[in-house]
């Protein structure tokens, strides 16, 4: 059972910074409420958590996420319960916007019993746009056992959640607003889905705002850099720095992604067929990715099948950019852990040969995050690029199930036998 002295300043900030890096890889609210109970509250070592969301049809507060007893499974609650908004304390906190934290609920009237009886309590609201939209709950057994760190760390989670949420939001409305065409602030009518100009109009923009957001981005990247080199860095500033440069990088990533499923949502992936010999392509590009830190702390190992020819046809370009982004997605969902990209030979003609490539973790047990879960048919511009360019190549992906015990990710794609004529047909 936790104590009082297993939780320190220094474990607070790694506790912030793991949760940071998880949030990069939310796309709905109902990821940031899970990354919350799973990747916050939990590692704070406290032994229950429940994430409430305000329904404002009824002025409910709905159990939408937990840690612990709550939590017997994947995405399941045990025995959801509905507080009325100003009820109990987490009603309270919801109607009231300000945190909570109660030494004893037995002297506390407001306490409502869920799943069991609990003596210590600590609620923190989650706003957005100054509306409080969620509650972070967290229960104790032992009386007056949460201390003002805990507070300060809840509410930072709060505040990092509150941002993330917010994001989602706005890019809902947003995207609900251009589909259906409704008129600007200035009377205006956006333009509809389906005329040329849109497309044309979101690719500038996206172009603008990539180069706009990349020439600060590398100001703090390069000032994040110097700092670590510092040697009277403290290592609690030292994490803090490298939680800067890591959350920089992986916006950067985004951008760059960003901006190039929207050129290949224009114009379609530009193929430029030649001939390629894939086990010295793979072998050089194994150095590249070392160097450029795509593999960042990770090592990589290829196994490549040694009937496959010489002697092939296809896009090279193709084949470095699907294998370089997917590689990165890897490496996000589980930084350190060792990689593996295996290439097999499914079908072979005169004309033709079907190779098999497959991207994943060498070690046993490791999958993708987000792998199987509630929502990992979600959008994510890696896959979504890499996927635009497997389909112009005449190939198919498949993402990892964990029912087949999949650790990464697969795809096929057709190469053609390189024939040189001679000069004299």
């Amino acid at each position: 059972m936790p104590t009082r002295d297993t939780f320190s300043e220094l474990k607070s900030i790694r506790v912030i910074r793991h949760f940071a890096e998880a949030l990069t890889q939310a796309n709905s609210v109902e990821d940031v409420l899970w990354l919350v109970a799973k990747e916050g509250i939990a590692p704070m070592g406290l032994e229950d958590c429940v994430v409430y969301l305000v329904d404002p049809a009824s002025s409910t507060l709905v159990q939408r996420a937990a840690h612990g007893p709550k939590n017997p499974q994947h995405r399941e609650i045990f025995n959801p319960i509905l507080i009325p908004m100003g009820k109990g304390i987490v009603g309270t906190v919801a109607a009231t916007g300000k945190p909570e934290l109660i030494l004893d609920t037995r002297s506390d009237r407001r306490y409502i019993l869920d799943d069991e009886m609990r003596l210590s309590e600590l609620a923190v609201p989650i706003t957005v746009d100054g509306r409080v939209v969620g509650v972070i709950d967290s229960e104790h057994p032992d009386p007056a056992f949460y201390e003002p760190l805990h507070l300060e760390t809840i509410q930072t989670l709060a505040t990092l959640a509150s941002s993330k949420m917010g994001s989602c939001l706005k890019e809902l409305r947003n995207l609900t607003e251009q589909l259906s065409g409704r008129t600007q602030e200035d009377g205006s009518l956006l333009i509809r889905p389906g005329s040329s100009s849109l497309a044309e109009m979101k690719s500038r923009f996206i172009g603008q705002l990539h180069h706009e957001i990349r020439t600060p981005l590398n100001g703090i990247l390069g000032m994040s850099e110097v700092l670590l080199l510092e040697d009277h860095l403290e290592q609690a500033h030292k994490e803090m720095v490298e939680a800067i440069q890591q959350s920089g990088m992986t916006l950067l990533e985004t951008m760059t992604s960003l901006l190039e499923y929207s050129e290949i949502s224009t114009t379609g992936w530009q193929a430029k067929y030649g001939p390629i010999n894939l086990h010295e392509l793979l072998t050089t590009q194994l150095q590249k990715w070392k160097s450029d830190g795509t593999l960042q702390n990770s090592s990589l190992t290829l196994e490549l099948d040694p009937r496959i020819p010489p002697d092939l046809w296809s896009d090279e370009s193709g084949i470095c950019q699907v294998l370089t982004l997917l590689l990165k997605k890897l490496v996000r969902s589980r930084p350190g852990a060792p990689l593996i990209v295996t290439t097999r030979i499914r079908t072979e003609t005169l004309d033709e040969c079907s190779i098999d490539y497959q991207i994943g973790f060498n070690e046993p047990g490791t999958r993708l995050i987000g792998a199987g879960q509630e929502g990992a048919e979600r959008f994510d511009l890696s896959l979504a690029v890499a996927g635009r360019i497997i389909h112009a190549l005449k190939g198919k992906i498949s993402l990892p199930d964990p029912a087949r015990g999949d650790q990464g990710i697969q795809f096929v794609l057709p190469m053609y036998r390189f024939v040189e004529t001679s000069s004299d047909d």
